[in-house]
Protein backbone atom coordinates (compact mmCIF):
# COMPACT_ATOMS: atom_id res chain seq x y z
CA UNK A 1 0.00 0.00 0.00
CA UNK A 2 1.72 3.76 -0.54
CA UNK A 3 1.23 6.68 1.78
CA UNK A 4 -1.61 7.96 -0.06
CA UNK A 5 -4.05 4.45 0.24
CA UNK A 6 -3.18 5.21 4.30
CA UNK A 7 -4.39 8.60 4.33
CA UNK A 8 -7.26 8.38 2.01
CA UNK A 9 -8.52 5.19 4.47
CA UNK A 10 -8.12 7.65 7.21
CA UNK A 11 -9.85 10.34 5.23
CA UNK A 12 -12.55 7.53 4.68
CA UNK A 13 -12.85 6.68 8.07
CA UNK A 14 -13.05 9.82 9.69
CA UNK A 15 -15.42 11.79 7.70
CA UNK A 16 -18.28 9.83 9.70
CA UNK A 17 -16.73 9.73 12.74
CA UNK A 18 -16.30 13.32 12.69
CA UNK A 19 -19.77 14.13 11.64
CA UNK A 20 -20.98 12.39 14.55
CA UNK A 21 -18.98 14.00 17.25
CA UNK A 22 -20.10 17.60 15.28
CA UNK A 23 -16.12 17.87 14.07
CA UNK A 24 -15.56 20.29 11.23
CA UNK A 25 -12.21 20.66 9.32
CA UNK A 26 -12.80 24.04 8.85
CA UNK A 27 -11.61 25.19 12.43
CA UNK A 28 -13.91 26.88 15.48
CA UNK A 29 -13.89 25.35 19.18
CA UNK A 30 -13.46 21.89 20.01
CA UNK A 31 -14.49 20.60 23.10
CA UNK A 32 -10.70 18.71 24.11
CA UNK A 33 -12.31 15.22 25.66
CA UNK A 34 -14.66 15.01 22.60
CA UNK A 35 -11.45 15.39 19.98
CA UNK A 36 -9.79 12.86 21.44
CA UNK A 37 -12.77 10.40 21.77
CA UNK A 38 -13.25 11.31 17.82
CA UNK A 39 -9.26 10.19 17.36
CA UNK A 40 -9.58 7.05 19.41
CA UNK A 41 -12.37 5.91 17.61
CA UNK A 42 -10.95 7.06 14.18
CA UNK A 43 -7.37 5.24 14.80
CA UNK A 44 -9.49 2.02 15.62
CA UNK A 45 -11.05 2.17 12.51
CA UNK A 46 -8.13 3.14 10.32
CA UNK A 47 -6.12 0.59 11.79
CA UNK A 48 -9.52 -1.81 11.01
CA UNK A 49 -9.40 -0.63 7.57
CA UNK A 50 -5.37 -0.92 6.93
CA UNK A 51 -5.97 -4.43 7.96
CA UNK A 52 -8.65 -5.34 6.10
CA UNK A 53 -7.13 -3.43 2.64
CA UNK A 54 -4.00 -5.90 3.38
CA UNK A 55 -6.16 -9.24 3.78
CA UNK A 56 -8.43 -7.96 0.61
CA UNK A 57 -4.66 -8.01 -1.59
CA UNK A 58 -3.62 -11.55 0.27
CA UNK A 59 -7.15 -12.99 -0.70
CA UNK A 60 -7.08 -11.02 -3.75
CA UNK A 61 -7.11 -14.40 -6.17
CA UNK A 62 -10.01 -16.13 -4.03
CA UNK A 63 -13.09 -15.95 -6.71
CA UNK A 64 -15.28 -14.48 -4.16
CA UNK A 65 -13.03 -11.65 -2.90
CA UNK A 66 -15.38 -8.44 -3.53
CA UNK A 67 -18.09 -9.86 -2.02
CA UNK A 68 -17.17 -11.17 0.78
CA UNK A 69 -15.73 -8.73 3.78
CA UNK A 70 -11.44 -9.91 3.90
CA UNK A 71 -12.06 -10.01 8.32
CA UNK A 72 -14.94 -12.38 7.82
CA UNK A 73 -12.39 -14.57 5.70
CA UNK A 74 -9.81 -14.54 8.17
CA UNK A 75 -12.14 -15.12 10.92
CA UNK A 76 -13.22 -17.97 9.20
CA UNK A 77 -9.74 -19.04 8.15
CA UNK A 78 -7.86 -18.25 11.88
CA UNK A 79 -11.01 -19.47 14.14
CA UNK A 80 -12.82 -22.30 11.90
CA UNK A 81 -15.92 -20.34 12.55
CA UNK A 82 -18.83 -21.64 10.38
CA UNK A 83 -19.76 -18.55 7.97
CA UNK A 84 -23.13 -18.52 9.22
CA UNK A 85 -21.66 -17.75 12.73
CA UNK A 86 -19.32 -14.57 11.27
CA UNK A 87 -22.61 -13.31 8.87
CA UNK A 88 -24.11 -12.95 11.78
CA UNK A 89 -21.64 -11.17 13.97
CA UNK A 90 -21.38 -7.63 13.49
CA UNK A 91 -18.62 -5.04 13.02
CA UNK A 92 -17.67 -4.78 16.91
CA UNK A 93 -17.51 -8.21 17.71
CA UNK A 94 -15.77 -9.04 14.48
CA UNK A 95 -13.06 -6.26 15.51
CA UNK A 96 -13.18 -7.93 18.57
CA UNK A 97 -11.74 -11.17 17.84
CA UNK A 98 -8.75 -9.21 15.94
CA UNK A 99 -7.82 -7.32 18.87
CA UNK A 100 -4.39 -8.52 19.28
CA UNK A 101 -3.73 -8.21 15.54
CA UNK A 102 -4.84 -5.07 14.96
CA UNK A 103 -2.82 -3.51 18.47
CA UNK A 104 0.48 -4.33 16.80
CA UNK A 105 -0.32 -3.55 13.13
CA UNK A 106 2.85 -2.02 12.00
CA UNK A 107 2.15 0.94 9.84
CA UNK A 108 4.47 2.49 6.46
CA UNK A 109 7.22 3.73 8.00
CA UNK A 110 6.89 6.77 6.06
CA UNK A 111 3.09 7.58 7.98
CA UNK A 112 5.59 8.51 10.69
CA UNK A 113 5.51 11.77 10.88
CA UNK A 114 1.89 11.95 9.36
CA UNK A 115 0.03 10.02 11.73
CA UNK A 116 2.38 11.60 14.96
CA UNK A 117 0.86 15.00 13.98
CA UNK A 118 -3.00 13.56 13.55
CA UNK A 119 -2.68 11.97 17.06
CA UNK A 120 -1.37 15.37 18.19
CA UNK A 121 -4.48 16.20 20.64
CA UNK A 122 -3.70 12.70 22.44
CA UNK A 123 -2.12 12.97 25.76
CA UNK A 124 1.82 12.62 24.66
CA UNK A 125 2.36 9.12 27.12
CA UNK A 126 -0.73 7.87 25.12
CA UNK A 127 0.64 8.99 21.66
CA UNK A 128 4.11 7.96 22.32
CA UNK A 129 2.65 4.47 22.90
CA UNK A 130 0.68 4.29 19.86
CA UNK A 131 3.20 5.13 17.63
CA UNK A 132 5.64 3.00 19.75
CA UNK A 133 3.04 -0.25 18.55
CA UNK A 134 2.69 0.51 15.34
CA UNK A 135 5.93 1.27 13.91
CA UNK A 136 9.31 0.18 14.23
CA UNK A 137 11.65 1.13 16.72
CA UNK A 138 13.64 4.53 15.13
CA UNK A 139 17.46 4.11 15.40
CA UNK A 140 19.46 7.38 15.36
CA UNK A 141 22.14 7.10 12.63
Amino acid sequence: MSEQDYVDIWEEVSAPINEKYKISQTGGAIDREVHQKAIRETLRAFLAGVYREELRQQYSGLPTHEQVDPLAIKAIEVYHWRPEVVRSMDEDDLLLAFTETLSHLKLHEGLRNWLNMTLQPLPYLERDHLMQMHFSPQTNG
